[in-house]
């Protein structure tokens, strides 16, 4: 095992595992590399020791500076991790929907958490980021990392994710609110590299987690789906559809709302397997009931298991 003098030296460095089960019938080799080995549980501590570390040596970040930054989580964590370790205050903006749980963690690294309800173009005076440019203006010796406009936050997985890939193998979403007027992609991203895109529905993805967890589904068991309305193109928001359908229908369907199955009465946001919409569910579609929160189906219970 390795030995570290700092957590920092822990960030990066991450294994490669092979899937089997989950790969089984292909003929290629599947790997995932899990990024949770980070000490803050997730990539995002890379880019943000990066950003730190660069503000450190073009001087926009002196000692006992302020660091500020917008997050939904991840980022905020990494950073605040870091900026605990180098001596620095941190206070990140993030969205009231947040979870308690990257909550608590960011109050845990010491960052101070300004929560926002305002939901506004981004360049509205009451935006999140308008908030945390505003009072990184206002704050002596504070630093706004802007994460997505940054040059060091790409130039972190180049110098370390990217070369970890190629020497272990051997060689071998975005938002745009509604009233906004143009869309502003970030900085960070060089579309010149990217080959194709792949769209790939949040709850496909969480699906699909699940599955390496479990032993996998069948074709016939019946999971809930969360889709995009006809010709939205923006991020996911509660007022997607949800339905039912089966791995089965998802690999004949050239979409997810192709394949998916109404479900009735529509849910609200948030609850809990004791609330009487869930426990009242009729025995109807595959005998589930769906689970939501903040308006998304973030899993389904079987009938049975509601009423023992």
């Amino acid at each position: 095992m390795a030995r570290y003098e700092s957590v920092l030296d822990a960030i990066g460095g991450t294994p490669l595992i092979r899937l089997t089960r989950a790969a089984e019938g292909l003929r290629l080799r599947v790997y995932v590399k899990p990024e949770w080995h980070d000490p803050g549980g997730s990539v995002k501590d890379r880019a943000a020791l990066a950003m730190l570390r660069r503000a450190e040596a073009d001087g926009s970040l002196r000692p006992a500076g302020t660091v500020v930054e917008l997050t939904s989580g991840n980022t905020g964590i990494g950073l605040a991790l870091a900026a605990a370790h180098l001596g620095y205050r941190t206070v990140v903006f993030t969205g009231s929907a947040t979870s308690r749980e990257k909550r608590d963690q960011l109050a845990a690294y010491g960052a101070e958490v300004r929560l926002v309800d305002a939901f506004v173009p981004r360049g509205h005076p009451d935006s999140m980021r308008s908030q945390g440019t505003r009072f990184a203006a206002e704050t002596p010796g504070a630093l706004f990392v802007d994460q997505y406009d940054n040059p060091a936050d790409p130039a972190a997985h180049y110098a370390t994710t990217g070369p970890e890939i190629w020497t272990d193998t051997e060689g071998a979403g975005h938002f745009l609110h509604p009233e906004a007027m143009a869309d502003v992609w970030p900085l960070a991203l060089d579309s010149a590299v990217i080959d194709r895109y792949v769209s790939v529905e949040d709850q496909d993805a969480i699906d699909a987690v699940r599955r390496l967890i479990a032993d996998g589904l069948g074709d016939d068991d019946v999971v809930v789906v969360a889709y995009r309305r006809d010709r939205r193109l923006l991020a996911p928001h509660p007022t997607d559809h949800l339905g039912w359908t089966t791995p089965a229908r998802l690999r004949a369907a050239p979409t997810v709302a192709d394949s998916a199955q109404p479900l009735a009465p529509r849910l609200g946001a948030a609850l809990p397997l004791t609330a009487p919409a869930v426990t009242a569910w009729p025995p109807a579609n595959g005998h589930i009931a769906p689970v939501l929160t903040h308006g998304r189906a973030t899993h389904t219970v079987p009938w049975p298991a509601l009423h023992p």
